[in-house]
């Protein structure tokens, strides 16, 4: 599944109104089988003053895994521990929970793998309010051929 096939599906459940869909409006394991390998599933912590400050891993696809390594039941702040170095991926998470959605696209020299494009996309999701409590990831990793990322999402 491609990072367009995801958020049209996600899109497709959010309220009338443009709110982001609730946990229980999405089965994404079922109704997009084919995306559950790049899917991450978050739960935003927020601090005492309701702003948030970390991001739980409840659910790594096997694609991510494959990729970045098993984070399952860890935190943001334990992968990305400088933020100030991983300044525009800590950025998008909160973004994502704020509502505002964007694409992050970069190719990366990833270990032994040769060049690689790594698109990710974060989608803000509600339980029983209002106030984002969760985000769904999509991830996708693309191998460069003749020194070019394959074409755009």
């Amino acid at each position: 599944a491609t990072v367009q096939q995801v958020h049209d599906y996600w899109r497709a459940r959010c309220a009338p109104d443009g709110r982001p869909p609730r946990r229980d409006d999405l089965d994404p394991l079922l109704d997009i089988p084919q995306a559950a390998p790049n899917l991450t599933l978050l739960d935003v912590e927020r601090g005492a003053d309701g702003r948030p400050v970390d991001y739980f891993f409840r659910l790594v696809g096997t694609s991510v895994v494959a990729f970045e390594g098993d984070c399952t039941g860890r935190r943001l702040s334990e992968i990305l521990i400088d933020r100030d170095l991983y300044a525009d991926a800590w950025a998008q998470y909160a973004d994502a929970t704020a509502g505002r959605l964007w694409i992050r696209v970069e190719t990366l020299a990833w270990q032994d793998r040769g060049h690689l494009t790594y698109s990710s996309l974060f989608l803000p999701l509600r339980r029983e309010g209002e106030a984002v409590e969760m985000l769904l990831g999509v991830h996708v990793h693309e191998g460069v051929k003749d020194g070019r990322p394959p074409v755009a999402l």
